[in-house]
Order: structure tokens, then sequence, then C-alpha cells
């Protein structure tokens, strides 16, 4: 950093990903920076007056870092800055924070700071990593609850304004959300709230008119680790309702600005007791069921029958022995069309569709296909199936497959363009069936065939097979395999492994 003094006219310093462990005080000297961004880089000490210096930054990214920042009220030694040089900075508009020690880091006050900030990533406490945010465009804020922060020194500047709020550690709080904000949250689309055994609901109103007014544009939910959790939504009730126990939120008040909602099996069990259900879920674009773990589960197939807009099915730590409907139990009722289809962790899983069966309507015009261990899983789809809309097929840890698919099912696969094969110990071939026909996979680009120990080939009937616009090739463990697939006719070449 002997050079600093050259660009002493410099605006813009990224050091993404940096091995240095202090930022150089020469820093200080670049006093035009605009933009100063530490992100994801090794730095833990931070001098202090070196940030104070840059007076006219207006963007400062320090999320993904170290830095112990001081506590101005410990006699500790302490090399780093504490939180007050952030006061130095008027112009500052933009700003990316982690502050991992909150003892007594926090107690400075940073109103007139926070107020300014356009935009903002600030994550408090020691439970959260910054790859736990999952929309990096949203105004994000991440409160470990339990670490007393002082709301009052900036924190509800942030919250007025939040759309993508986390929250941990909620003892003592019984009514999180007007707590923090009684004004409510007319920007909040995502809302994650996690670790506490003692809260009973999320937002207790006396006055159920107002909820609709608090929460607008509200999106997604989701719940942790909240064992004794009652209501989401807890206020006055119908007495005269025929349910023996509230329902966990009043559904035609929360759920219809939800497009994303994950559940166990006693959420879905509650809600399927709500009245007029089928009319709430109009922006429900994913649902996810998990831990249905009991030796009886039985997969809720109400809410694909009644959810038409949805997208996105997860299915994942359950039990269930099947999951779609087979021939004979298939309705007249309008389907939602699925297009992206995660199964992970399904033990007892014995098939997605069962074989001899059509293919369930919903998935018809699936795109994008995931399975993962689904170790009884003896076959991926009925032999005659077709899944002309498929773009990616994903299948990992799955050792009860002896093939994946079929020749018809393999000519289908006109849109396929990402074929990921990995750790399936049985699978001896990737297509089976009839001999001397055309499979032309037309639009796949990328093929990873890994830890597969038992395979031999990619297909083992004579055939002739085309790859026009493979990108890429990735074979790798597969002891077995010593060609690619037979040959059909004795000019056609094989590929070797």
């Amino acid at each position: 950093m002997d050079a600093i003094e050259a660009l002493q006219n410099l605006e813009i310093l990224r050091l993404w990903n940096s091995s240095m462990i202090k930022l150089p005080r020469e820093i200080e000297k670049l006093t035009q920076l605009r933009m100063l961004d530490l992100s994801r880089s090794g730095i833990e000490v931070v001098p202090p007056n070196i940030i104070s210096s840059l007076t006219k930054l207006e963007e400062l990214y320090m999320g993904n870092t170290s830095i112990n920042w001081k506590d101005v009220s410990s006699t500790v030694h302490n090399e780093n800055a504490s939180l007050a040089d952030l006061r130095k900075l008027p112009k500052l508009t933009a700003l990316e924070l982690q502050i991992r020690e909150t003892s007594k880091t926090i107690q400075i006050d940073l109103q007139l700071v926070f107020e300014k900030l356009e935009r903002y990533k600030i994550a408090i406490g020691d439970v959260w990593d910054w790859s736990d945010i999952e929309d990096g465009t949203l105004k994000t804020l991440m409160l470990k609850l339990g670490t007393n922060i002082p709301l009052e020194h900036g924190i509800k500047t942030l919250i007025k304004g939040v759309e993508n709020l986390y929250l941990d550690d909620v003892n003592g709080i019984q009514n999180v959300l007007y707590q923090l904000n009684g004004e409510g949250f007319p920007f909040l689309k995502h809302l994650h709230v996690q670790n506490n055994a003692n809260l009973k609901h999320i937002v207790d109103s006396k006055e159920r008119n107002r909820i609709h007014v608090s929460f607008p544009i509200w999106e997604t939910l989701k719940l942790l680790n909240l064992k004794n959790l009652e209501h989401i939504c807890h206020g006055q009730y119908d007495k005269h309702s025929v349910l023996k126990q509230q329902p966990l939120f009043i559904a035609e008040e929360v759920i219809p600005n939800l497009e994303f909602l994950r559940m166990e099996q006693a959420d879905a069990d509650m809600l399927l007791q709500t009245q007029n259900t089928n009319a709430l879920f109009c922006k429900m674009t994913c649902i996810g069921f998990n831990c249905y773990d009991t030796d009886d589960a039985s997969f809720s197939y109400w809410f694909l029958e009644n959810v038409h807009t949805l997208e996105t099915l997860v299915v994942e730590w359950s039990c269930f022995k099947k999951i779609f409907q087979d021939k004979g139990e298939i309705t007249e009722k309008t389907h939602p069309h699925i297009k992206r289809l995660i199964l992970i962790e399904l033990p007892e899983l014995q098939h997605i569709c069962e074989e001899g069966s059509q293919i369930d309507p919903i998935l018809e015009f699936l795109e994008c296909l995931e399975v993962l261990s689904c170790s009884s899983l003896t076959n991926l789809m009925p032999s005659s199936v077709t899944l002309n809309h498929l773009t990616m097929l994903e299948v990992i840890r799955c050792n009860g497959l002896k093939y994946l698919i079929t020749t018809p099912t393999a000519r289908s696969l006109d849109k396929l363009t990402v074929l990921m094969i990995k750790d399936c110990n049985s699978l001896e071939e990737v297509v089976n069936g009839v001999e001397n026909v055309d499979i032309a996979f037309i639009s796949l680009q990328i093929l990873m065939l890994e830890c597969l120990p038992s395979l031999i080939k990619f297909c083992s009937s004579e055939c002739f097979m085309k790859f026009p616009l493979l990108k890429k090739v990735i074979v790798g463990e597969c002891p077995r395999m010593k060609i690619f697939f037979c040959q059909r006719h004795k000019h056609t070449n094989s590929w070797k492994s």
C-alpha cells in the first residue's frame, strides 16, 4: 500500500476476498472515495479514524466479515474502531454491516446514520450467516433480539422500511411485530422468525381489520424452532366456530399475499380445517412440506388440487411412500402445472408416479426435477412417460435405481439442458429400453456422471445417440464404465469413458 498517494483521486475501492487481516492506515488518505467494499474479505481489524476520514463515502459494504467492533464503554484493549465512526459519514446512503458481538456495541446512537440509508443489509448477532440472506436486492435486517438491542438507537428507523426481516431469540417479546413497530410494516415482503420455546403468537391484534393495513405486501413467512407457537395472528375469534382449537392463523387475513409457504404436518392439518380454504391461495407459487415423520404419513394432496397458482413443490425429510395420484385416482378437477419439483430425504418413497399409470396431470409441464436421498425409489418415472418440458434433471444418492429413464422418456427430452447424476450406487445405465432407435438430446449442454460404481453404459441398447449442443461432460469415479453406449452401425463411433 506504499503507492496509495498516487491514488488520492480514487472513488471506488473493492477488496473482495482479500487475504489481508488489517485495513491499512493509508486508506484514510483516499478522501475522494465514494464507495468502499470490504465484503467477503479476511479483514478483522479496522483501526479507528480510517473510515471516519472518508467523508465523501456514499456506499460502505462490510458484509460477511469478522470485524469485532470496539465497545466504547469497555476498558479492554481493542484495535478496532467503534461504530461511532459511521456518524462522521454525512453522505452515506448504502450500508452492509455485520455485527457479531453485540453486548455493548450497539449502545451507540446511530439514528442519524440509519435514517439516511436508502439501501442496507445489516446483521446483528452471532447466529446469522451472510449466506442466509435469500434476496440480496431488498432492504434486509437480521436481529438477534436476545442481545437486548436498544431499538431506540436507530434500529426502529430501519425496521420501518425493512423488506426482508429475520428475527432470532425473541424471548420475552409476546407480540413480535407490534412491539417492534406498532405502525405496521408497509414494505415487509419476507419474514423469518426462529428459536424460541415460549412464543405463542407472532401478531396479537385486538382489531382484525388492522392486519391487512399493517402487512399489505407480505409474501413469505418462515418459522423455525417455535415449539409452542399457537397462532401467527391472535385476537378475537368466532366463538361459534365448530373448531375445538383455534387455527395457527386466521387464514383469510394472512395467506392471500403469501407466495411461499413451508409447513410441517400439524400446520397443514390445521390449515385444512380453515373455512373456505380453497379461496385463499390466489398468489401462492411455492409450497414446502417437511417432517411428516410418522409411519402412516399421508401426503396432503388437497393442496395440489386447489392451489392453482402453484409452480414449485418441495417435499423433504418425510416418510411418504407416494406423493402423486395413481391411475384411477386422478380426478377431472383443474390442476396447477408444477414447473419445479424438489424431493429430498424421503427414505420410504417408492415411486413418483406408479409404474403402469399415466403421469399425474400436475407434472405434465415439469421443467426442473431434483431428487436427493430417496433410497427406496426404484424407478424415476413410469416407462411410458414423456417429459417434453423438462430442462433440468438432477438425481443424487438414490441407491435403489438400476436405471434412470426408459427410451420413450429419453426421446421426449427435447428441452433438457442439464443432466446430473451422482452417488447412486446401484445405477447400471442411464437410459434403458428398446433397440435400434434414434435418441437425440438436442438441447443438452451439461452432462455430469459422478460416483456411480455400478454404471456400465449410458445406454445398454444398441441405438444411435446425438448430443449436438453438448458443451461440458464430467465422468468421474465410474470404474465399470468402459464405453459410453453401444454402436448401432459399424461406422458409428462410440464414446470412450
